[in-house]
């Protein structure tokens, strides 16, 4: 409320709830410049405080004023940083906010210390203030991901260290042969290594109709111990199966009956491949054979 001492001067009237009735406090001295919620001691503009935690909700939907700077400070425990958090706001061209997120150990922002730093230009500093590349680190970093395209290093320490990652991170190359760790046998492989496909070395039923043979190559328990590690099993087209039937005995474990493909005729006949004799013929999808899955990689 508004309270006057008749003079013609006005002071601020705070109600507050003291846990035991309500108590008024005067500003008799007109002077109140910091606004406290939650707390008869603010220290900033608008002081906002919670026992448990600071909740604060601020709309606005006027952009910033270019280059205006404001900042909220959170306040999380009375340890000796008692301040742990803090949202910077610039308004900037087109840009009506920037968020940025810091920590620091005194009670005015003129003792900021910024852990992480978002500059007008872009740039992301971490234990720096005044950040000059895009990602301007400070002190040690870790990585789990794989990094990738990294610029031809200047000097010999950054040659060495981009010869560490690409060696630790490029991608493994493969060859026609078994492959635990592709699931299987490989195959068909890529010019360059990469890519390729990879057949089961069991079969997955030998005896499904054409319409259910996914089915069963679905199914984790039809499948060897390295090729239960992966859920995209498929059936193989025609032309596939003719590139099996050239590492058949390699591959292993194939019966002399029939093996659906996936590739139609029409809506009632599908190919069929048998691997005694490399023979394909149209069959009727009702018709049960068996099935031997690939996968991609």
């Amino acid at each position: 409320m508004l309270s006057t001492d008749g003079s013609g001067n006005y002071s601020w009237v705070i109600d507050s709830f003291n846990g035991s009735g309500w108590t008024m406090v005067n500003d008799t001295t007109n002077t109140l410049k910091q606004v406290g919620i939650g707390t008869t001691s603010p220290i900033m503009k608008l002081h906002v405080s919670n026992n448990t935690s600071d909740v604060l909700l601020l709309e606005n939907s006027q952009p910033l004023v270019n280059g205006v700077e404001n900042a909220l400070y959170f306040k999380t425990g009375n340890g000796s940083f008692p301040y742990t958090g803090a949202i910077k706001t610039i308004g900037q061209g087109p840009i009506t906010a920037r968020l940025g997120f810091f920590t620091f150990t005194a009670l005015s922002p003129s003792g900021l210390q910024e852990n992480l730093t978002i500059s007008d230009n872009g740039n992301v500093g971490v234990g720096n203030n005044n950040p000059s590349f895009k990602l301007d680190v400070n002190g040690g970093a870790r990585i789990a991901g794989r990094i990738s395209k990294v610029t031809d290093p200047i000097n010999a320490q950054d040659a060495a260290t981009k010869a560490y990652v690409d060696a630790t991170t490029s991608s493994p190359t493969y060859a026609i042969g078994l492959s635990a760790e592709q699931g299987g046998y490989i195959f068909s492989v890529s010019a360059d290594g990469k890519h390729g496909l990879v057949a089961e070395t069991v079969d997955q039923s030998s005896n499904t109709n054409w319409y259910e043979a996914q089915d069963p190559i679905s199914n984790p328990i039809n499948h060897s111990a390295d090729g239960d590690d992966f859920r995209d099993w498929r059936m193989p087209t025609k032309y596939e199966l003719s590139e099996m039937f050239l590492q058949r005995v390699a591959i292993g474990g194939f019966s002399s009956s029939g093996y659906w493909s996936s590739t139609e005729f029409n809506g009632s006949l599908a190919w069929n491949f048998f691997f005694s004799n490399g023979d394909s013929n149209l069959d009727s999808k009702i018709s049960t054979l068996s099935v031997r899955a690939i996968r991609a990689f």
